[in-house]
């Protein structure tokens, strides 16, 4: 266990900020938690910078309590998620909802915590300008979400979830109890 001494404050922004602390395999082991509403990019560099950052040696654990925000931060964290060469592990610590689902969707080592609930949806949105434009806009976001959530969702939604999501327009609460059972199938 690394001492006071060891662990390193690295403030992102106002609301989170990273801890990382020495592994005994040499490389440093970070800890992100996402915990308020995703909005502003300037909150979460610091983590992108991490994940871009960090080696195979590595490990980020993104701990989620967060009811989501806006899309674009949101696959801004997971595309620095995917390309990243550290260990991701994303632990959902109360409810993640909407975006912050979908990122913990993203981590290549997935946990929730025994009260914790995860939401999905798809996207809400505004949009301005002519009619066509932001009925082009709506259509690309909706197939853009249908694909991602089809490919990050496989072994958390069940196909009639995931329809009902996509197609019916509901929101899909997942607890621990339903999650776990999933979770142990795509590993056993």
């Amino acid at each position: 266990m690394p001492e006071d001494k060891d662990i390193i404050n690295m403030p992102s922004c106002r609301y989170n900020s990273i801890l990382a602390s020495p592994m005994p395999s040499g490389g440093t082991r970070y800890i992100a938690p996402i915990s308020e509403p995703i909005f502003e990019a300037d909150d979460y560099y610091q983590l992108i910078y991490v994940l871009s950052s960090a080696t195979e040696k590595d490990e980020v654990v993104i701990k989620l309590a967060s009811p989501g925000g806006s899309i674009e931060i949101g696959i801004m964290i997971c595309n620095a998620m995917f390309n990243s060469k550290a260990k991701v592990i994303t632990q959902v610590t109360g409810i993640a909802a909407s975006i912050a689902a979908v990122i913990w969707c993203c981590g290549k080592q997935k946990s929730i915590s025994p009260t914790a609930t995860l939401m999905f949806h798809m996207p809400s949105g505004f949009a301005g300008g002519k009619t066509a434009d932001m009925e082009e806009q709506a259509g690309f976001f909706q197939n853009y979400f249908k694909d991602l959530l089809k490919k990050i969702t496989t072994n958390v939604l069940t196909e009639d979830e995931y329809n009902d999501m996509v197609n019916g327009r509901r929101d899909i609460f997942i607890s621990y109890n339903d999650l776990k059972d999933r979770l142990v199938r795509k590993d056993g």
